[in-house]
């Protein structure tokens, strides 16, 4: 079936070759053009038209013009890419499907983030990467040769305004709707003739957008304050020294989530004010929350990295990467979407990184090569603390709903090792004929620490499971219970921290064929394997088998693709096919516990794939009016059996089992897609104006496997939704000035993000309603 799918889009991909020569000679000269976009996908800087990686590009311009301030905002202009958040608020990041939806601080991603090709390795280190860009470079497909790790579903490259050789300065000021206000600010320039230096400043405020169903209160306020220091040194012509500090303050609200449905399956434990809590209308600023509690997050993350490059000759040049990077994450999140006190979360942690990569490059005419060694250490605290007094539960048949147990909660100690050396190479066999190939092995060192304990005065769960302890292990003599009380079943049922170990190595690949028409257009076909390390999740957990980890997954891409300019210039059309076969996908789901029910783990499904389309358009038909337009189709299926994960039966969300052959991987919509329209003409010699509009498409969504030959529970289905934006603007013929005015979701489409589970709750998360604002920028 693969080969049959790979030949199907290699005989698309012959008619599109051919199609863009007939395009390019029958083509009249065009009065405008695009221009040549450099981009540093393969760590060197080269033409997107050169590079044999499916590649979405987006200026800075362009994304501050589309009100793309975060990574969460990139599928406005990247198709494919997807951004839900986990139940605590973390950002999930999946990109043709590959994402690991988990709610750890630190679990690592199966989509990394780079500033300038520097790692911020955890999602939430990446809130500040979007300030005063250059560009974005989303690579799709795994990237484990060059990037590493954690890349099976792509890797996502900020590339930083950099230090001018004379004197610049700009700014802006934006006020939208719910008294949001956010300035921005950059200086750049000199400092001596061997030294330049650029400083970048944004705040943002206000903003609260989530309305009390049961009172007059508000939820939403923006408090970011977030900056960027880059120094540029050349003492020599052949010595570059580049040094980037940036960090960030957020002690914004965090988003309350709307309570959908109260199914208690023992109601005679059910908690009165929770069952008669308002559920939530299909409005996004609908939401309920605890007055009594601060439902803000705290964090404060720094980042210092350095980046020298030496010329040794002129053909070889030396590299070197450091990395430091530090976050302080607290949260606290009332998940349950009701004003009682129920399901509500303190989660707070320490996560640190450090990076160091050297590699060498040589280049010639016919030959690029590339080797490097690459060393990554991280260590994660990562802390939660759950209030659940007054919350129903049935986990044991109402067991420890009875108990007086008020704070139990967990926490996940890790310490990651990883150690890489790789190299990678492309060679001219011909003019128009290049071949790459490249590897990387890895060896990762991963040692954790994980306990569940209960902060109740009197810890009364202690007692429980020391009782426990006596039934499940009679005759088996067992220290006292003091602190971590979750069970052991690998260990006689004892209680205590639960230590573990893992040690894994893979190796990475990549190959790469392409070849290069006189005219421009390019097509290649490429084979890899990239690897996403194993993880840790941090489960308030009865017993240790929920700390288990799960294993590194694997992915195997097969694509093929055509890179073409059309019309003379005037467009490029980029489209690619793509097979992945994934092994052992890490999975959030549930396991049924003998005496505690249906618990939260992580598991790993054996066999899934997905086959997909992905296809790009830039085209400037006429002076002053652009077009932009990708779309990405996926069909993605579990297609191996999958019932259970070590040894115990895996549940969806919705309480079901069997076997979940044939199910479609969640957070996988069909087709995504994205249109962005502009027009700028000049209204005289001192003036210009624009008009702009951008469509954003997600089908339909599951959050949740799904059982195939069961009714299907659309309870987790993710409606499809079209967002509208809107722009329009006048600014100063040099563009030294601008003023714009701008709607986000102008039609006001309530759509959500995902859905989850929690006990006997459903909720899920909304995303933003009708925005409109005006911004003033200028530039010196």
């Amino acid at each position: 079936m693969r080969n049959n799918r790979l030949l199907l889009a290699g005989v698309g991909l012959m008619s599109l070759v051919q199609a863009a020569h007939a395009q390019d000679a029958a083509a009249p000269q065009a009065d405008v053009g695009i221009g040549e976009i450099i981009v540093t996908a393969q760590k060197r800087a080269q033409s997107l038209n050169d590079v044999p990686i499916t590649v979405a590009v987006a200026s800075g311009e362009q994304l501050a013009q589309r009100g793309i301030t975060d990574t969460a905002d990139l599928g406005k202009v990247v198709s494919g890419f997807v951004a839900v958040p986990a139940p605590f608020g973390q950002p999930v990041y999946v990109l043709r499907g590959i994402g690991l939806y988990d709610s750890g601080l630190g679990s690592a991603p199966t989509v990394s983030v780079y500033v300038d090709q520097v790692s911020l390795p955890f999602s939430l280190m990446t809130q500040g990467a979007a300030l005063d860009l250059e560009r974005v470079e989303v690579l799709k497909g795994p990237q484990g040769t060059l990037f590493g790790t954690n890349n099976t579903g792509g890797a996502i490259n900020y590339v930083a305004a950099k230090p001018t050789e004379d004197f610049q300065a700009g700014g802006s000021a934006t006020y939208e709707r719910f008294d949001k206000a956010t300035l921005k600010a950059f200086v750049s320039g000199p400092i001596t003739d061997t030294l330049r230096a650029r400083v970048a400043v944004q705040g943002a405020s206000g903003g609260a957008w989530q309305r009390s169903l049961t009172r007059d209160d508000e939820l939403g306020n923006a408090r970011q304050i977030m900056g960027r220091l880059l120094l540029d040194w050349t003492p020599t012509d052949r010595l570059k020294v580049a040094i980037n500090l940036n960090g960030f303050r957020d002690r914004s609200d965090t988003q309350a989530s709307q309570l959908k449905a109260i199914t208690p399956s023992d109601p005679a434990f059910a908690y009165p004010e929770m069952l008669a809590a308002p559920l939530a209308e299909d409005n996004a600023r609908s939401a309920d929350w605890n007055p009594l509690a601060s439902n803000r997050k705290n964090e404060k993350f720094y980042q210092l990295s350095g980046r020298v490059d030496f010329e040794a000759t002129d053909t070889v040049t030396l590299t070197s990467i450091s990395s430091y990077s530090d976050l302080k994450s607290s949260r606290y999140l009332d998940i349950d979407g009701a004003a009682p006190v129920g399901l509500e979360f303190q989660t707070f942690g320490r996560l640190k990184d450090f990076g160091q990569e050297l590699r060498l490059q040589l280049t010639t005419d016919a030959l690029i090569g590339l080797i490097g060694v690459n060393y990554q250490h991280s260590n994660t605290k990562d802390n939660n603390f759950n209030f659940v007094d007054k919350l129903s539960t049935n986990r044991v048949g109402g067991l420890l709903a009875t108990m007086p147990f008020t704070r139990p909660a967990s926490y996940v100690n890790q310490q990651v090792d990883n150690y890489a050396i790789f190299a990678n190479a492309e060679y001219k066999i011909t003019p128009q004929l290049t071949f790459q190939a490249g590897g990387r092995y890895t060896w990762s060192e991963r040692d954790a620490q994980a306990c569940a304990y209960d902060r109740t005065p009197g810890a009364p769960l202690n007692i429980f499971f020391t009782g426990l302890q006596s039934i499940l292990a009679p005759g088996v003599v067992q220290d006292p219970i003091t602190k971590c009380y979750q069970l052991n079943p690998y260990d006689n049922f004892s209680a205590g921290e639960f230590d573990l170990s893992l040690r894994e190595d893979n190796f990475s690949y990549r190959g790469a064929l392409n070849y290069k028409f006189d005219g421009g257009t390019m097509i290649f076909g490429s084979i890899s394997r990239g690897y996403k390390g194993a993880i840790i999740s941090n489960i308030t957990a009865s017993s240790a088998q929920q700390f288990l980890p799960v294993k590194q997954e694997r992915l195997d891409s097969y694509e093929i693709g055509i890179k073409a300019p059309l019309f003379n210039r005037a467009a490029f059309l980029n489209v690619s096919g793509f097979y992945y076969d994934y092994k052992n996908k890490q999975l959030r789901a549930r396991i049924l516990d003998p005496i505690f029910g249906l618990v939260e783990t992580l598991v790993s499904v054996p066999k899934s794939r997905i086959w997909g389309i992905d296809a790009d358009l830039n085209f400037a038909p006429a002076e002053g009016l652009t077009l932009t337009a990708s779309g990405t189709y996926l069909n993605s299926k579990i297609n191996g059996d999958f019932t259970t994960s070590n040894g115990a039966a895996v549940y969806d969300q919705a309480g079901q089992s069997g076997n979940f052959r044939g199910s479609p991987l969640s957070y996988t919509p069909k087709f995504t897609g994205n249109l962005d329209v502009q027009y700028e003409w000049p209204l005289s010699d001192s003036f210009k104006a624009m008009l702009g509009a951008a469509v954003t498409y997600h089908s339909r969504d599951n959050a949740s496997l799904v059982l195939q030959g069961n009714s299907r529970d659309r309870n987790f289905d993710i409606p499809r939704y079209a967002l509208l934006d809107l722009r329009a603007g006048i600014s100063a013929a040099d563009d030294r000035w601008r003023v714009e005015l701008f709607g986000r979701n102008v039609t006001n489409k309530y759509y959500i993000t995902t859905v989850f589970q929690d006990l006997d709750n459903r909720h899920q998360y909304a995303g933003m309603p009708a925005t409109y604002g005006i911004t003033f920028g200028f530039k010196y």
